[in-house]
């Protein structure tokens, strides 16, 4: 996507999956399930993640079901299939933590949503406030 900056169109550049890992803040709320908790609403609430939703329905839902069933991780409501790199997660509540272990397939397809989601803001700032 391009963007007018004085005269030039100016070429987005994506964070690397690296730089993501270490810049992503909050953008896993986006993908907390429906009524989780307040945060979650607003940022389902913001035109960016409508459209993203509206428009890759099938990717949205799933990112929602596997952040749920990595909650159940933590939560220890769920065990992890043995040797999976989910069983080192279980009962941690650090999300920094989790959310930085670049083990999880999780984490990938984190990163995956965010390269599709980024489509449709002018600036990433708007998906890690």
């Amino acid at each position: 996507m391009k963007n007018e900056f004085g005269g030039f169109e100016v070429e987005k550049k994506e964070l690397s999956f690296e730089d993501f890992i270490n810049r992503q803040n909050n953008f896993y709320v986006h993908f907390l399930p429906d009524g989780y908790n307040w945060l979650e609403s607003i940022y389902k609430s913001k035109p960016y993640y409508k459209k993203f939703a509206e428009e890759n329905v099938g990717l949205s839902s799933q990112m929602q079901e596997k952040f749920s069933e990595l909650l159940s991780f933590i939560k220890k409501e769920k065990k992890p299939p043995i040797g999976s790199p989910y069983e080192k997660i279980v009962g941690n509540s650090h999300m920094k933590e989790v959310l930085t272990n670049t083990e999880l397939p999780y984490i990938r397809d984190l990163y995956g949503a965010y390269l599709i989601m980024r489509k449709y803001v002018d600036n990433d700032d708007e998906l890690f406030k």
